[in-house]
């Protein structure tokens, strides 16, 4: 049996060690985090309180169909563009936890449990995924990379985090090691078409992923590049159409099925997927033998498939956010910090950036250069070497779109983690055999840069803003369910709040709220943004007009050059009149009503 380091150890038990490690890790972090959970959940993003204000209603008798948040925007309310078969799974630890302790217990238990379950999920895929590719030994760096990285642990998966977006890296993993799986070709095939249907019932995030994964696995069947190429693709080709149709039939409304959608699951990503298939089929005929001919006929087919379903597909070029005001989309475009390109969000958070962006160039960097200087040796394993090949060329999808949004660099999650642990135990393989010191440096240098990229970031911390961003400063610690909670001893009314406020507004009072950042409704995300930024005359016309009763702002807040910030600092208008609640540093303003 093999053994680390010459020592007693086989590789083995210690894949089982560090599996019962990484475990302990991610369940004492959610212990700790848990000890807090109704703080921690009230700091989590909107998406995430929007989430459980979602369940929340369908578990109280909402309709399955009905994905209107009619406490939104009311009285038609935002039709969120969100998938219930998250809100089920959520739904069914809720109600389980809710026969053994309180409903509110089991909602903030439920916030707890739901990412961590599937932080464990994770870690397992990528330890016995890794391990069956690439044996146990890489499968430990590997396990140890999933829990340090922050888009496989922190940024998605700690406690609180319940959008959908973890939900997604997990399907990416799956679609990765479906598609580089060395055997079961069938099944492979099946489970990431599969699992691919299911990333984009949930979402859109992954579906240039999804393109570029399927363009993969044609190429390699034209070019056979190993056995069972041809199968694995067909696998894929019937595995993802069929299931996208079931998918998108058992959550959109049937009066809504033909609607042309552009920001979830419906007939244009439908269309494209039946592009996709077409072309592929097309390119796999067998009277056509030259492998150049055959990719040359699946690029016609699509770029004719795409020509004659433009009119369907065009729209969706635009992008969700193209139905808003040009001065809201210039207010996003700087103020969503996830959405901002790698150069920009480099600039502005580079700590953060380090972070995020070192291990993933570490892990490919490393495992390119390895791939490449054993792509000619005959002594290496070449179902790895051909794993390694494919896992370079997908990382590239995430790493490239990055450059556009910072927050697709989760793309990369299957081939970073992947490579990770395949390069660290290379090196440390070299270093065994050699016990040279330069070995252990260059072992120990790449540790560093893909597992703790921390230890490097005392020289960025002097570029570090000291400058709090706006849209942090409107939050605050106003973003506290207890103080928010006190707002329930007003009568329900209709509330304006900037727009970090809204979602928690609705979780934690009756109240109605009249901003969100949802893009289906351009006045719910106008709300939140323009009337805090206007000078007085502008803002009094404008909340008036809103219809709200109450204007809430955070005691202290920077609201930039709007009237909004004189307000927070104690500012008194004759418009305006402070209700006397405890709330923290939450304040509610009534608005008065002038005569008529």
């Amino acid at each position: 049996m093999q053994k680390i380091d010459g020592t007693s150890i086989p590789i083995e038990k210690a894949f089982w060690a560090v599996l019962v490690l990484v475990i302990a890790i991610i369940l004492l972090k959610a212990g700790v985090a848990s000890g807090d959970i109704r703080s921690v959940f009230s700091t989590a993003g909107n998406d995430e309180v929007m989430r459980l204000v979602v369940v929340r209603d369908w578990l109280g008798g909402q309709a399955w169909y009905d994905t209107t948040q009619y406490r939104l925007m009311p009285p038609e309310g935002v039709v969120m563009h969100w998938s219930r078969y998250l809100d089920a799974m959520i739904g069914a630890i809720i109600v389980t936890l809710s026969w053994v302790a309180p409903i509110e217990t089991a909602e903030m238990l439920a916030v707890a449990i739901w990412p961590t379950i599937l932080m464990l999920l994770l870690v397992a895929m990528f330890g016995f995924g890794t391990r069956r590719i690439f044996g146990p030994g890489p499968a430990c760096f590997a396990m140890f990379c999933a829990v340090f990285w922050p888009f496989t642990s922190d940024f998605y998966f700690s406690v609180g985090r319940i959008d959908h977006h973890n939900v997604q890296v997990v399907m990416l993993v799956v679609m990765t090691l479906s598609a580089i799986w060395p055997n079961r070709i069938w099944t492979s095939g099946f489970l990431a078409g599969f699992s691919a249907a299911f990333s984009l019932a949930i979402g859109l995030e992954n579906l240039l992923y999804i393109l570029v994964l399927g363009l993969l696995l044609l190429i390699r069947a034209i070019l056979d590049v190993a056995e069972g190429t041809s199968r694995r693709l067909l696998a894929f080709c019937l595995a993802l159409p069929v299931a996208a149709i079931v998918f998108w039939i058992g959550q959109t409304p049937p009066a809504r099925l033909l609607y042309p959608v552009c920001d979830q699951l419906g007939t244009p990503v439908l269309t494209l997927i039946a592009i996709a298939v077409v072309a592929s089929a097309a390119g796999m005929l067998p009277l056509i033998k030259r492998p150049l001919f055959r990719l040359a006929i699946s690029g016609v087919v699509t770029i004719v498939g795409c020509a004659v379903a433009w009119p369907l597909l065009s729209p969706c070029l635009a992008g969700p956010y193209a139905l808003l005001p040009e001065v809201v989309q210039k207010i996003i475009s700087g103020s969503i910090n996830e959405a901002l390109p790698a150069v920009l969000f480099a600039s502005k958070f580079p700590i953060l950036y380090n972070s995020m962006m070192t291990p993933a160039v570490g892990a490919i960097g490393l495992a390119a250069l390895i791939w490449w200087s054993e792509r000619k040796r005959p002594d290496v394993d070449a179902v790895q070497r051909d794993a390694v090949g494919q896992l370079l060329f997908l990382s590239l999808v995430g790493f490239l779109a990055s450059f556009s949004q910072i927050r697709l660099l989760s793309m990369t999650s299957p081939a970073v983690v992947l490579l990770a642990g395949y390069g660290l135990w290379r090196l440390f393989c070299v270093w065994r055999i050699t016990r040279l010191a330069g070995d252990a440096a260059k072992s120990m240098a790449a540790s560093v840069v893909i597992l703790a990229p921390f230890l490097i970031e005392a020289p960025l911390r002097q570029l570090q803003p000291t400058v709090q961003a706006q849209g942090a400063s409107q939050s605050g610690s106003c973003r506290d369910f207890e103080a928010m909670s006190a707002l329930g001893d007003l009568p329900p009314e209709q509330v304006l709040t900037p727009m970090n406020l809204g979602s928690l507004l609705l979780l934690a009072t009756h109240h109605q709220a009249l901003s969100g950042p949802y893009h289906r409704s351009s006045d719910a995300y106008t709300n939140g943004l323009l009337p805090f930024q206007m000078p007085e005359v502008e803002m009094k016309e404008y909340v008036i007009r809103s219809g709200a009763v109450y204007l809430m702002l955070c005691r202290g807040a920077n609201y930039g050059d709007g009237f909004a910030t004189e307000l927070a600092k104690g500012s008194a208008p004759d418009w305006l009149q402070l209700v006397d609640v405890e709330a923290g540093r939450i304040m509610m303003f009534e608005i008065l009503l002038p005569d008529i």
